[in-house]
């Protein structure tokens, strides 16, 4: 099974509401963008698609450990 965003987010105490807010994003269109990067596709909006690649990119391509 894949690592999520929504996973790591939790992961960090975070909710997805309140990060969705700090970038300034409504809860529905951060979960879009959500969805689309993890599908591989391009966030539509560059400054959003640079954030998404800094904050989450190593997601994409690693999973918790099953030792962890």
């Amino acid at each position: 099974m894949r690592y999520t965003i929504k996973a790591f987010i939790k992961e960090k105490n975070e909710t997805v509401s309140n990060v969705a807010s700090k970038l300034q994003l409504s809860r529905p269109t951060f979960d879009t963008y959500i969805a689309a990067y993890e599908s591989g596709l391009k966030i539509t909006k560059g400054r959003y698609q640079k954030i998404f690649d800094s904050l989450f990119s190593c997601l994409l391509y690693t999973s918790p450990s099953p030792r962890d």
